[in-house]
């Protein structure tokens, strides 16, 4: 029995069964297997501060324990920095703080990593050599917040640009959705403007919410009939030949699962029995029952103020994303139709291949520059990637500018 076969009329079940088929079917590794959280997170960021503050980089071991017990005299404050997190968390070894904590903490934005020569080093570079971290603008930001709300806030913000834009893409799909399971995340959510050159099965938030309606039309019993026929099938066992031809239901879920656990650090979210739904939490509650139609408002404005139409092929993007808000006030500033752009859906892949960093806006002449604070600059050509009226042109750049106010 094929996955299709249990409903042949159910779209979702043709796409789950051309995505098992790419070697590639459990998407982008997103996350290390941590469970830190946002108080063991706090807690190590805020002891980090104390040995590498923002300008002082702290030098690490390079060597597993394994190879070399001892440490080097110039990382011994790196030992006694680990001791302490040990000492608070329970987590927090020299070795995984190394090669697991810090790559997280990079990707999220909260530290910063350099090479032998104090350069500062990308996130997404995995093999590049690093020898010294210390504390960034925004982990610093995140330890001097006083109220605790407004931490959890910039935690978020660091969790969506480790999970690449994940946040704001689920905020969108549950202002239509009372809630969606573990399977709906990692079937459809997780292939989310993936690069279509190197997954078959990427598509764009509109499409994954269409597979997600589909899903849901199949009810309880067909549903029952999909995971079990998948845990049956998705055995390592039941594959010849090297780790590429094999496939693995259980390691798959456990890596939406732990997208979950992130996702359960942010105060958009409340997370019960694999599945997640948007915060009750009641200055929350009162901004996600208006947004929808606010939401709905602020779109149209976009396209009545720019004075264009609906184009295939093209998305309303959130220059700063929803999920960058640092705080409940900051969150409507984000949604409104000033701090978006109608662009192309190859652009718009890019960005969240960025983890949503193109947060900054320039212009050249007609044109816009989307760039991330380091390196990344995005091109936007004007009528080609992106449609717009020039006349609110200086509009949207003062807006953004306002907007990115002490953001690093």
């Amino acid at each position: 029995m094929s996955i299709r076969d249990i409903d042949r009329s159910n779209k979702a079940l043709w796409y789950i069964e051309d995505r098992i088929k790419d070697s590639r079917y459990r998407g982008e590794h997103r996350s290390q297997h941590n469970r830190y959280g946002f108080d063991k997170s706090l807690k190590i960021l805020e002891c980090l501060n104390k040995f590498a503050p923002t300008q002082q980089p702290m030098q690490i071991r390079t060597v597993d324990v394994s190879k070399r017990p001892h440490n080097l005299p110039e990382e011994e404050k790196y030992a006694q920095f680990c001791n302490s997190v040990k000492t608070l968390t329970g987590i927090g070894t020299q070795d995984a703080m190394r090669k697991n904590l810090f790559l997280d903490f990079h990707r999220m934005g909260f530290i910063e990593r350099y090479d032998k020569n104090l350069k500062k080093l990308q996130p997404s570079n995995e093999k590049q050599s690093i020898k010294y971290v210390s504390l960034s603008a925004l982990g610093l930001s995140l330890i001097n917040r006083k109220n605790i709300q407004d931490k959890y806030f910039v935690f978020a913000k660091g969790i969506d640009i480790l999970l690449k834009g994940i946040i704001s893409n689920l905020i969108e799909i549950l202002t239509v959705r009372t809630k969606i399971s573990v399977y709906e995340i990692m079937f459809f959510v997780t292939a989310i403007d993936l690069p279509k050159t190197e997954f078959s099965f990427s598509v764009v938030l509109s499409e994954a919410m269409e597979l997600i309606k589909q899903y849901n039309n199949l009810g309880p019993i067909k549903k029952k009939s999909l995971i079990k026929l998948l845990t049956q099938e998705l055995e390592p066992q039941n594959y010849r030949g090297n780790k590429t031809n094999k496939r693995d239901f259980h390691n798959w879920k456990n890596e939406s699962q732990q997208i979950l656990s992130l996702l359960k650090e942010t105060p958009y979210f409340e997370v019960r029995n694999d599945e997640i739904s948007l915060s009750t939490n009641k200055n929350l509650e009162d901004i996600f029952v208006k947004r929808l139609n606010r939401s709905l408002g602020e779109k149209i404005s976009y396209f009545k103020n720019h004075e264009i139409k609906k184009s295939g092929g093209f998305e309303l993007h959130h220059i700063v994303p929803l999920s960058w808000a640092e705080s409940i006030h900051h969150f409507k500033l984000l949604d409104n139709w000033k701090n978006m752009l109608y662009i192309d859906g190859f652009s718009h892949s890019q960005i969240t291949q960025n983890g949503n960093r193109n947060v900054k806006l320039y212009s050249r002449n007609k044109d816009f520059i989307l760039c991330d604070f380091r390196d990344g600059k995005l091109f936007l050509l004007f009528n080609k990637n992106v449609l717009y009226s020039i006349k609110r042109q200086k509009e949207l750049l003062n807006y953004n500018d306002e907007l990115l106010k002490g953001i690093d």
